[in-house]
């Protein structure tokens, strides 16, 4: 059913009504429940929780220095640990040079010996189980792939004129150079041409 003119425009006139006695209804009740607390107990509230949230940031603050700490520590074991390796890595590399240059001097030193050449390749077994112990760890020789010295990887120990190669090419390896993944343990030393 559509009200009429009449019905519609005192609707009109009580919402203004309705509105006035909402506002006093409600006013009545917060004057009853605020009413209930002393400004006192209103200030103790307060004060609780501002109490509860200096001491929650002070704990979140606590815990954070805490947990930056231990990440400092963590990271400082870490390393400790990877300069350990390395420093064991590079004793079993001085090792392996050794034995190296001892077969080499042991080889020509006892060249047409047989039982001596046995003695020989019974010592280049160890410098294989050696290696492959190396080679465990990820550790690799430096390769220089066509015969060019890699800045980075090497140094140059000594230089030598050669009219027949290029600048730069490695006319002898002093000494081997090892990496380890992208690090490089040992760089290698060469005898590089220079014109």
């Amino acid at each position: 059913m559509i009200p009429s003119n009449s019905q519609a425009s005192s609707q009109v006139r009580d919402k203004p009504m309705a509105r006035s006695r909402y506002k006093a209804a409600f006013g009545a009740w917060w004057k009853s429940f605020t009413g209930r607390f002393t400004s006192d107990q209103a200030w103790s509230v307060d004060d609780s929780i501002n109490s509860a949230t200096a001491e929650f940031e002070q704990y979140v603050g606590e815990k954070l220095t805490l947990i930056h700490e231990l990440k400092k520590q963590l990271a400082a074991k870490e390393q400790e640990k990877q300069d350990q390796l390395r420093e064991f890595l590079l004793g079993q590399i001085e090792l392996l040079d050794a034995m190296e240059q001892k077969e080499a001097s042991l080889r020509e030193r006892y060249e047409g010996d047989a039982d001596a050449l046995k003695l020989i390749t019974n010592h280049t077994s160890l410098q294989k189980r050696l290696w492959r112990q190396l080679e465990r760890y990820g550790v690799k020789r430096i390769d220089f792939p066509g015969g060019k010295l890699l800045v980075g990887l090497s140094k140059v120990v000594d230089t030598m004129p050669d009219s027949g190669k290029p600048n730069e090419s490695i006319i002898s390896i002093v000494s081997q150079g090892y990496v380890r993944g992208s690090t490089v343990l040992r760089e290698a030393e060469l005898i590089v041409v220079k014109n």
